[in-house]
């Protein structure tokens, strides 16, 4: 069951600069139930890395 706190909370990455931070924190999000990630200036966005780490 998701608490009505978590369905409105967004993460929110700004100018990360290691793919696998992205995939981490997406990996982290989907433990939670989170769905809401926001990526303001990413500097390798796609990338293999990040998609390693989120799966």
């Amino acid at each position: 069951m998701t608490s009505p706190a978590a369905v409105d909370l967004r993460i929110v990455l700004v100018e990360p600069s290691h793919p696998g931070n992205i995939g981490a924190v997406a990996r982290a999000m989907k433990n939670m139930a989170l769905t809401q990630l926001a990526l303001v200036k990413p500097k390798f966005f796609p990338h293999s890395d990040a998609s390693a780490r989120a799966s």
